[in-house]
């Protein structure tokens, strides 16, 4: 069996493998383990480059070679992300436990409901999805500053 056979069922074991364990797993990884003329021939190119033509055709084909680039969402969308929390849902739980046994209950009965609760869970619901917002703002902010310093060559 020649060498460039046995090395891709190796990749292929060593992909499933890693496919099963849930790993990630990328395509420059299987390419690095290779040597470079098992690159060059999985990669149907030669040392020298590819043609013209065949440049053109992979341009159009899979786009330009670039480096992509994550734009920050949307700061409202930011904003509506920073209520997505186990500890923002557990105290939202509370609130409405805190409603239906200090005010609705009490007021079904005849007396008079107490929303203390209800408003001082509020509160630290919005102090803390805001506390959240505004800390990724700012990192992403700063990230952003950080990308537009570093050019791709």
């Amino acid at each position: 069996m020649s060498e460039l056979k046995l090395e891709s069922q190796t990749l292929a074991k060593n992909s499933r493998r890693a496919a099963r364990s849930g790993a990630k797993h990328y395509l420059i990884e299987q390419e690095a383990n290779r040597t470079v003329e098992a690159t060059l021939a999985h990669l149907h190119s030669q040392a020298d480059g590819l043609s013209q033509q065949e440049a053109e055709r992979r341009l159009a084909q899979f786009g330009p070679n670039e480096v992509a680039q994550e734009k920050a969402p949307p700061a409202l969308l930011q904003l509506l992300m920073a209520f997505h929390n186990p500890f923002i849902y557990v105290l939202l739980a509370l609130a409405a436990v805190s409603f239906f046994t200090d005010y609705w209950l009490p007021l079904r009965a005849g007396d008079e409901g107490d929303l203390t609760g209800v408003i001082i869970i509020c509160t630290m619901v919005t102090l803390s999805a805001l506390l959240r917002f505004w800390q990724e703002f700012r990192t992403n902010r700063a990230a952003q500053a950080l990308k537009s310093l570093v050019r791709t060559t």
